[in-house]
């Protein structure tokens, strides 16, 4: 049974080879002028967002930070009630241990409603950087395949011409065996010998497998655009989230009058953080170490990196390079330099 599946497959590869041989030798030009032919690329896209709902997000996760502090608080005190792993709450069997338990509820409910807020409200920005970062891959993508059809055309060429040669040279010496590779409806055997159609094939094999591997640097191009979008949005929230505060009025300290929880509010909002804070670094850090964080800081905030991207996120980019540069200062000043 398997030697009759193998002859049915030789048999086959016999009277499909002239044919095939045929059809890639007759279209090979037609391949070539069209690796000729540049894909239309178009503009590239761009990324618009409404930043009007900028401010009111910041609230809202500074609320839900509120929010989950709040939990912790309450779920990690030492409050003398026994907690349950299996059941997730305290025990109840006291009035104090149903309080808690309501009270983790209460927070984890307006945890989960205000990030439905937040879902809400950045859902048109979420659909247009879909949208964009498909279309920017796209663009990318067109891009690559005109720099792989004119890698692509001139690839081809050489290796049919090489291949073309190198068949006729095995011609000379095994004549019968170049005869298998004899292609259907040749016109003139006297001069279009095998040796054209086993040439043409390995041009198409070298042109189909450089149109599927283009080059990597335009995928890398688009994954950096992306890239610099999530960094410009995390630079942009950290910096909204670091001047906005939440003081939750549910539940306020009787000894705390409203004024100074407003004049508490501005001074936290407008107060810098220290300078190895905005470093990200320990205050006992080495003058090298300070310097590599700057640099790594910089690196990933910089206007240059969100060029591309709409006014506001540009200016919270400027913002954030002057918060950098300003702790770099303090901490050149704090080493003596």
């Amino acid at each position: 049974m398997v030697l009759v599946a193998i002859g049915a497959v030789v048999l086959a590869i016999i009277l499909v080879v002239p044919y095939a041989l045929a059809v890639l030798l007759y279209s090979f030009p037609l391949f070539i002028l069209w690796l000729l032919m540049p894909a239309q690329v178009g503009e590239e896209p761009q990324l618009v967002i409404d930043p009007s709902p900028y401010q009111h997000l910041a609230e809202l996760r500074a609320q839900m930070r509120h929010a989950d502090e709040q939990f912790a608080h309450v779920r990690y005190s030492d409050w003398g009630i026994r907690w349950s792993d299996n059941l997730g709450r305290f025990e109840e069997r006291s009035v104090r241990g149903q309080n808690l338990n309501q009270q983790l509820q209460h927070w984890d409910a307006e945890s989960r409603r205000v990030a439905a807020q937040i879902r809400e409200l950045e859902a048109p920005e979420t659909k247009a950087f879909t949208e964009w970062s498909r279309e920017i891959r796209a663009w990318h993508q067109r891009h690559a395949l005109n720099a792989a059809k004119l890698a692509g055309w001139k690839q081809i060429l050489l290796v049919f011409l090489g291949v073309w040669v190198g068949a006729e040279l095995i011609a000379l010496a095994y004549p019968n065996f170049i005869g298998l590779f004899a292609f259907a409806g040749n016109p003139a055997p006297n001069y279009l010998h095998p040796a054209l159609a086993i040439g043409a094939a390995a041009g198409w094999a070298a042109g189909v497998y450089r149109l599927t591997h283009p080059p990597r640097l335009f995928a890398e191009r688009a994954a950096a655009q992306i890239r610099n979008y999530w960094n410009a949005k995390r630079i942009r929230e950290e910096a909204e989230d670091s001047r906005t505060t939440y003081w939750s009025r549910e539940e306020p300290d009787e000894e705390t009058d409203e004024d100074e929880i407003d004049e508490d509010s501005e001074r936290a909002e407008t107060s810098d953080a220290p300078w190895y804070a905005v470093l990200n670094v320990d205050p006992k850090s080495t003058m090298d170490e300070i310097k590599a964080a700057y640099r790594k800081a910089a690196l990933a905030c910089h206007p240059d990196k969100v060029s591309h991207m709409n006014e506001h996120i540009q200016q919270v980019a400027k913002e954030e390079m002057q918060k950098l540069n300003r702790a770099f200062q303090q901490a050149q000043a704090a080493r003596g330099f």
